[in-house]
């Protein structure tokens, strides 16, 4: 599976996830961090990221919330 996270200029961070692969809160969050990281090399003139979730179980888990918090 290929897991592609962009914004409205293009593609920021993709992985290609081995077959069977669940993407739950602690891959997800795996991969918000390592998205954020290329965003402040590939957007060096923007200072903060907004994502916009919908209700998944990935989006609402109580990591993800606190990761969101966090950073």
């Amino acid at each position: 599976m290929l897991s592609i996270l962009w914004d409205q200029q293009g593609i920021i961070y993709c992985q290609l996830l081995p077959d069977n692969t669940t993407i739950n809160g602690d891959v997800y969050c795996s991969q918000i961090e390592k998205m954020a990281n290329q965003y402040h090399i590939v957007r060096p003139e923007f200072d903060r990221i907004i994502l916009l979730h919908d209700n998944a179980r990935r989006h609402t888990a109580l990591k993800t919330r606190k990761k969101k918090l966090v950073n």
